[in-house]
This record gives C-alpha cells, sequence and structure tokens, in this order.
C-alpha cells in the first residue's frame, strides 16, 4: 500500500450540526470521519459516472486497495494526529495541573507524538503548555505548546417555512478555520492509501469535484468549500519531505510494533472483533444519518445506526473492517465506510 497525503484548505465554514435550542458549540467535531468522506465520494462517483463508477468505488474499497484516515488537523506547516487512547503505565511525577490539561488535548502534533508515547509507556513525564495559556502569560518557558483551537465556532439563526403556518427558527452550527497570516492558516488533512496509481487520480478527481459542492451538511447554502494543497506522495523522496512526513510513512509502514493506533473511524468484521479489542483500549463512536439520495425513496429513510471505534483507539493486533450496507428499505445500497488505517507504535 502507498499513501499519499493532502491538505484541505476550507473556503467556507464547514458546517457541524444543527440545534433545535442553544447549545455550546465547542463539543462539536470541527473534522469529519472516513465513512464522511467516502459517502461524498461515492455521490460524486454517482455524478460523474453512474452505478458503474460508483460499483467500482465500492469494490476498491472492499478488497484493500483503497483507505481513507478521517480528516485531522493542521495549522501553518505543523501536522496534528488524534491522541492516543490510552493511559499512562506508570506514575511519573510532576504537575497535577498537566492532568487537566491533557483533558482538554484531542490532538498532538507530530513532532511531539514520540515523546507522548514515551510518557504513555512510563519512561518519562510530559508537561505541556496550552496555546491559550501562551497568549495569557506571554511566556511559554522551555515546555511545548499544544493547540486547541484551530478555529471559532459560531450559530446562526434560521428560519424553516416550508409547509409551516408559522417559521420555526433554528440554529446551524459552523466551524470557520482560521485563515489570517498572524493565526496561521488552519484547515484539515487527509491521507489516501492506494495499492496503484490509477486508483489515487480516481479519488483525485472526486476529491476535485467535491471540494466544489462541499463536504458535510448544508452544502447546497454554500458550506463545506475547500482546495485542495500541499500534495505529498509519502513513499517518494522528494523536497517536500520533512520531519513530520518521513514520520508518518514510517508508522504507516511499521507492521512489525507492539501496538497501532487506529487513524479513522473503523469497524471489525464480526470474525475479526474478538481478536481485535483483545488488549486494546478504545473509544466508541455512534454514527447514524439520513440517506442522501433522490432515488432512494420517496421520503426521508435514516441509515441503520452503528457504533465504529474512533479514531486514537489503540489495538494490540490490527484488523481490515469492511464497507457495510447499512440501508434500511431504500431502492439501492447504502455504504458506511468502515475500512482501518493504522500507525504502528510501541505501548
Amino acid at each position: 500500500m502507498l499513501y499519499y497525503l493532502c491538505k484541505l484548505e476550507f473556503i467556507t465554514a464547514l458546517h457541524i450540526g444543527d440545534s433545535s435550542s442553544a447549545r455550546s458549540l465547542e463539543t462539536s467535531r470541527m473534522a469529519f470521519g472516513a465513512d464522511t468522506l467516502f459517502s461524498a465520494l461515492c455521490h460524486e462517483a454517482l455524478i460523474l459516472g453512474g452505478p458503474d463508477l460508483l460499483e467500482h468505488l465500492y469494490q476498491l474499497a472492499r478488497d484493500d486497495k483503497l483507505l481513507l484516515s478521517d480528516s485531522m488537523p493542521y495549522c501553518g506547516e505543523t501536522l496534528y494526529l488524534p491522541k492516543p487512547v490510552a493511559a499512562a503505565r506508570g506514575r511519573i511525577e510532576g504537575d497535577p495541573g498537566q492532568r487537566k490539561k491533557y483533558k482538554k488535548i484531542s490532538y498532538l502534533s507530530v513532532t511531539l507524538m514520540d515523546r507522548y508515547l514515551a510518557y504513555l509507556r512510563g519512561e518519562a513525564g510530559f508537561e505541556v503548555k496550552l496555546a491559550e495559556e501562551e497568549v495569557k502569560d506571554g511566556d511559554s518557558g522551555n515546555l511545548p505548546i499544544i493547540r486547541t483551537k484551530f478555529g471559532l465556532y459560531s450559530t446562526v439563526t434560521k428560519a424553516s417555512v416550508r409547509g409551516k403556518k408559522d417559521a420555526e427558527l433554528f440554529h446551524v452550527g459552523a466551524f470557520t478555520f482560521f485563515n489570517e497570516p498572524q493565526d496561521e492558516v488552519c484547515g484539515l488533512y487527509i491521507i489516501i492509501g492506494y495499492a496503484e496509481e490509477s486508483i489515487l487520480q480516481l479519488i483525485l478527481r472526486l476529491l476535485k469535484s467535491l471540494s466544489s459542492s462541499g463536504i458535510g451538511g448544508k452544502t447546497s447554502a454554500g458550506y463545506g468549500r475547500f482546495k485542495v494543497t500541499d500534495e505529498i506522495y509519502l513513499d517518494e523522496i522528494c523536497d517536500e519531505q520533512d520531519e513530520q512526513t518521513e514520520w508518518l510513512k514510517q508508522k504507516l509502514h511499521n507492521s512489525e510494533s507492539s501496538s497501532f493506533m487506529l487513524l479513522n473511524l473503523a469497524l471489525p468484521k464480526e470474525e475479526e472483533l474478538a481478536g481485535a479489542v483483545e488488549g486494546s483500549t478504545y473509544a466508541l463512536e455512534r454514527r447514524g444519518g439520513f440517506v442522501w439520495s433522490k432515488n432512494y425513496g420517496k421520503t426521508f429513510y435514516k441509515k441503520k445506526t452503528g457504533y465504529l471505534f474512533a479514531a486514537g483507539s489503540v489495538f494490540k493486533k490490527p484488523f481490515r473492517g469492511d464497507v457495510f450496507d447499512v440501508s434500511v428499505e431504500g431502492a439501492h445500497p447504502v455504504y458506511r465506510y468502515g475500512k482501518a488505517m493504522f500507525l504502528g507504535v510501541d505501548l
């Protein structure tokens, strides 16, 4: 398997959900999962090539010729990864207040991952300063700085009037990435695994089409549009490679590691499940939603609800996963991507 990394710089805000009552958006996801990306690519495949191209894309994923990571944040030149779902083995003396900071951290920069893994193994401490503290104090000392904010959450009040006597208000949540030079441009990046160059070119073609239509909810209102930047072939030796991408390449190909950290929402096949959970530390994420297809039925149908292992989950034994049919009673299958992309890590 070869790997390709590209950044997505968002031109418009990313829609992150609706709410019938005011709520804090700080707990909402600013990134989308591999299942959302795969569903969006399937939709573009259907538009560009009809059912045959959609079936081809599905088979590539089923046959392990295509892998997709969740989207993950970047800021400037710094790439971030999900914080591993694992507890430190030993107790190392340090500032007790650091534990409170760890709870605020969802992503760690690639350059800090080895240090954090050493902390989890009980070999060293891991004291950090949050970026917002640096702004407040004006001095970080010698501690590494971890960014916890990559943009701003907001809500827009909308009115639903179709088929109603009185307008019904609801709140639309959106996330706008920092894009000013003084804040460093932030966005999301994805990693694509591919068996052949033709497969990558197909995904890039679909991704280019998706960039203008948008990803996530409310795309008809202009949300979720982006442009693809900083395309890097991780397996090639070139000027674009740096310490971060070299580290990612090594870990993506590390099949002899003692542990494996998941980079996307994934679900083992039934026969893989028992072996996958043994000795593992993981988080689960509920996935549901509605079918987005004009040909599926006469009304809106919900997909089958299920739980997937979240990115950052750590397993002793890697699994392949699958692409699952989550249709209920519509006219065609509806796919939920659950293939697994792992980083080999020592824990």
